[in-house]
């Protein structure tokens, strides 16, 4: 059974873990204008994320964030936190202050409460 152009692209940078146009180019031997059409779509369905600028520009498989659970971290702390820290993910989105050291907390599989008080400590 032949594959479709879409499910050739994932398993692609599935394999690779990134990929560039040109490289799904010449791999998939279409040209250009064919590959874009694909990897729009791709990325309008959410299963593809684009990062950098022209002319070096990477798609890579889209990851699903992970979930901020609501965590209860004291008001001075809280303060302190949202003054001071910024996260950029990999995708280069900009999260800062509480929401962005509970997504690294999240992430990173560490618990809120504790690592803020500890970031405390060491400021």
């Amino acid at each position: 059974m032949n594959k479709t152009t879409d499910s050739k692209i994932l398993d692609y940078i599935k394999k690779n873990k990134q990929a560039t146009t040109t490289e799904l180019v010449d791999f998939l031997n279409i040209s250009r204008q064919a590959v874009f059409k694909q990897l729009k779509k791709l990325i309008k369905k959410g299963e593809l994320t684009k990062i950098g600028r022209p002319p070096t520009v990477f798609y890579l498989i889209k990851k699903d964030e992970p979930k901020s659970d609501i965590v209860s971290i004291p008001n001075g702390v809280a303060k302190i936190i949202n003054k001071k820290y910024l996260f950029i993910t990999a995708e280069g989105k900009r999260k800062e202050g509480v929401e962005g050291f509970v997504y690294w907390c999240n992430k990173t599989k560490q618990p809120a409460q504790k690592t803020a008080q500890e970031y405390i400590k060491t400021h």
